[in-house]
């Protein structure tokens, strides 16, 4: 099946309004408007590439989550989001905790939320354990689409871990 690059569609054939079944295809292009799409259309749609096809896995995983499963603390098993702006407070509480000044305001457990909003209390330990996750999954994913972008069939990692 070919993978097919929307903007194409959209440069190619501008005015109509088309569907695309669900990851793509173009045998089963149809116009809304109920007319077949062009018999040459496999000629004329350029394959998505490698990178392109990476770059929207890329997407998909970094706007998920990730799913932590603790062996010693089952109270903190969750999924937790990957977003950026997910990874920017995991960074700023981990350095606190790794430049020995705790978390905020002295607690000695700090309630970081999973992607529903659910607070899980963490220790220390645990959060960096978290972190620590967070941080490997997403350069796993980053490194998959480094590879994808020179060339190299992408690893993508799993969106499950398990920590202590």
């Amino acid at each position: 099946m070919t993978v097919i690059d929307p903007m194409f569609l959209l440069q190619s054939y501008p005015g109509r309004i088309w569907k695309l079944p669900a990851g793509g295809g173009s045998a089963d292009i149809t116009w809304l408007d109920g007319n077949p799409a062009p018999t040459d259309i496999d000629t004329k749609l350029p394959a998505w590439t490698l990178a392109q096809q990476a770059r929207t896995t890329y997407l998909q995983a970094i706007d998920g989550a990730l799913t932590v499963t603790s062996t010693s603390t089952p109270s903190i098993n969750g999924t937790y989001g990957v977003q950026p702006s997910d990874e920017f407070n995991v960074v700023a509480l981990e350095t606190s905790l790794a430049a020995n000044q705790g978390f905020p305001g002295g607690a000695a457990t700090y309630g970081y939320p999973d992607v529903t909003g659910i607070r899980h209390a963490l220790t220390p330990t645990q959060f960096t354990a978290l972190a620590s996750a967070i941080r490997d999954y997403v350069s796993a994913c980053d490194i998959a689409m480094q590879n994808a972008a020179s060339g190299q069939t992408p690893t993508w990692p799993s969106s499950s871990v398990t920590i202590a």
